[in-house]
Parts: C-alpha cells; structure tokens; sequence
C-alpha cells in the first residue's frame, strides 16, 4: 500500500471515531427548543372597552365633521362614552372605523369563516335611542 493509503485509512477511522463520541448539549443547542414539560400558554390580547360588545350593539350619540379630523361620540351597551376617529378600532372582532360622515360611523370588519376564506363586513352604527 502507498502512504496516501495509510493517511487516508487513518482520517476515516478518526472521523468514525469522533461520530460515534456524542457531543455534550450546550445552552446555545437548546434555547430555540420548548420544554415539552412547561405548561402551553396562550398570551392574551388586551381589549379596550370599545373592543368588548359586537359592533352592532354601539350606537353613535353625535358627529363632528367639517373637519381634517371627523371625530363620533359613540355609547356602549354598558352606558359609557367615548370619541371615535377614523381608524380606530371597534368591536369584538378588531373592526376599523372606516368613515365618519353624514351622521353615520361606518366600522370595516375583515373575517374568516370555517374555510378561512376572507369575510369583509362593513356595518353602519345606528343612532342612539333616548
């Protein structure tokens, strides 16, 4: 046999040799993995109270408009006030308040039904019965 033989014979049996010596697990292998032991928790969105009825159930009291910012006074079920500006976002379902105009809010909700496929809803809030 050549000496290149040799050399080679030998890198082989030294790179199975090192394959089959586990390597010993260091902080930096395991911080992307989840402990399969610690409870699973689900982080929770807090809501505002304009984020807490349907859309449906708040009533427009009056409008500011006229203005490069058009501003609602919007009632709760729960009788509470509060200034709604365009973008804003309302009801249950994380709605946008997509026009202020002509004493009425419009609020866009975009949804997804059983199929995922996408849902736009957009709902005119009524005016507030005394």
């Amino acid at each position: 046999m050549h000496m290149h033989t040799f050399a080679l014979l030998a890198a082989i049996t030294a790179c199975t040799a090192a394959a089959a010596t586990p390597m010993p697990a260091t902080p930096d292998d395991t911080r992307d993995v989840r402990d399969p032991f610690l409870a699973f928790t689900v982080s929770v969105i807090e809501r505002t109270p304009l984020q807490r009825y349907e859309v449906d159930r708040i009533t427009v009291q009056g409008i500011i408009e006229n203005t490069s910012s058009p501003r609602a006074l919007v009632i709760l079920p729960d009788g509470s006030t509060h200034v709604v500006r365009v973008g804003d976002t309302l009801g249950k379902n994380f709605g946008r308040a997509l026009s202020i105009r002509a004493g009425t809010v419009t609020v866009r909700e975009e949804l997804r039904d059983w199929t995922f496929a996408r849902i736009v809803r957009d709902t005119a809030l009524p005016r507030h019965q005394p």
